[in-house]
């Protein structure tokens, strides 16, 4: 099959790998569309813990099942699928409570034991799979799995009717937990970025406040007006004072959901959480409670979904665009279809 393959830091060459087999528990689809994520361009540059070259990258499936291991009852050849994308052990103490997303031993795609989605076909765990619903397009459902990201820390939050948000950084995930809390019944107020682009689409989507965090003076007039914060700050971004302007958003006696990888060590407002009594929650990705939270949610408004996606490429495309987000191009969400001709 073809695939877009990470040969070396800063270079993706499409070339010809091995078909997946399915293992006994497995089902291979023929992948409609497949999203680029963060995590694509942090390996891209060299700097993913554990995604190393050669490696296909890509683990935002949606397609079509065409084979399935002796072992498979749940899903069928030509079913329309998406994958949460992990192999999970199912008998650690996470597993046993349904928090997959922490299991002890869990395994991601795009690494050297398993192959990306960035290519023709994708091999995964047939337990990993959902049905995408009716009147839902595969390139749409290739949203599912940064949705479900949204979806997991609104839940994290415990976001919900009347719940103010604030928001940190609104890249893709950030204004998808915007749109996740919107449709939670929660008003969301502060929605900060650094991109003029990115804000724009916050307004559109709900934010009373899209706010440029160098030009605003939001963050210093809230941490002076504890009144007006909110109850729940979500941090999507992994600038050094993304935690402080957080801890500055968020009323005493609120919470703050952390989304990005900060490395070993982030500044921390450590006074402000104590005095004001703040709760910092992590949100790692998702399972498959959110998963489906996900679907039904692209199922009941698949034009509001639609305007996350702002680029399609094929498979020939995929070195460049990697190169082009680099750079500082803007896309919220590019989506790779593998069958596309040039």
């Amino acid at each position: 099959m073809k695939a877009a393959v990470l040969t070396a830091e800063r270079s993706i060459e499409v070339r010809d790998v091995d078909d997946p087999r399915p293992r006994v528990d497995e089902i291979v689809i023929a992948v409609e569309a497949s999203g680029i994520c963060g995590s694509d361009l942090h390996a891209w540059h060299g700097r993913h813990p554990f995604r190393r070259p050669p490696v296909v990258l890509g683990h935002e499936p949606a397609g079509i099942v065409v084979a399935r291991g002796a072992d498979v009852t749940t899903v069928g050849v030509d079913d329309r699928v998406v994958i949460e994308p992990h192999r999970i052990c199912g008998t650690c103490a996470a597993c046993r409570h349904g928090d997959n997303e922490i299991c002890e031993s869990k395994q991601y795609p795009a690494t050297q034991g398993w192959t990306g989605s960035l290519a023709e076909y994708f091999a995964a765990p047939a337990a990993m799979a959902q049905r995408v619903p009716d009147g839902v397009a595969l390139d749409l459902a290739a949203l599912a799995e940064p949705l479900a990201v949204a979806c997991h820390a609104n839940r994290r939050g415990g976001i919900g009717p009347g719940t103010t948000v604030n928001i940190v950084g609104s890249g893709t995930i950030g204004l998808l937990c915007l749109v996740v809390a919107r449709n939670l019944g929660a008003d969301v107020d502060v929605v900060t970025d650094i991109d003029p682009r990115k804000l724009q689409l916050a307004g559109r989507f709900g934010a009373a406040r899209p706010s440029d965090v160098r030009t605003s003076g939001i963050v210093g007039e809230l941490r002076g007006r504890r009144r007006e914060r909110a109850d729940v700050t979500i941090v999507a971004a992994t600038a050094p004072d993304s935690l402080v302007d957080a801890a500055a958003l968020t009323r005493p006696g609120g919470r703050i959901v952390l989304l990005g990888l900060y490395g070993d060590t982030a500044a921390v407002a450590a006074s402000a959480l104590v005095t004001d009594e703040q709760t910092i929650l992590g949100s790692l990705t998702y399972n498959s409670a959110d998963f489906s939270s996900a679907l039904a949610l692209l199922a009941d408004a698949p034009a509001t979904y639609a305007q996350f996606v702002t680029k399609r490429i094929g498979l020939d495309g995929v070195g460049a665009e990697f190169a082009r987000q680099a750079d500082g191009g803007a896309a919220v969400k590019t989506l790779v279809l593998p069958r596309l001709t040039p």
